[in-house]
């Protein structure tokens, strides 16, 4: 394996830069298998790679209560 370069203009899906610490993230983390081309986080295995996040904020949002209807975060009143 082959540590990526940092790129600080990655966009994620929204059309927003993500933040300089998860670019480094995805540079150390991001793996693509040559056979199927399935991108994965080696760090977490979670597959596809979560892109502007790191695995901390990931598995927070991932667990996080959710909107019954559009599925966004809840926040605690």
């Amino acid at each position: 394996m082959l540590k990526g370069a940092v790129d600080y203009d990655y966009k994620a899906d929204d059309g927003k830069k993500i933040a300089k610490a998860a670019a480094k993230h995805m540079s150390e983390n991001r793996v693509r298998c040559n056979e199927c081309g399935n991108n994965f986080c080696i760090a977490c295995k979670t597959e596809p790679y979560h892109v502007g996040k790191n695995c901390q904020q990931y598995e927070k949002e991932k667990n996080a209560r959710k909107c019954r209807f559009c599925q966004v975060a809840l926040k605690a009143n």
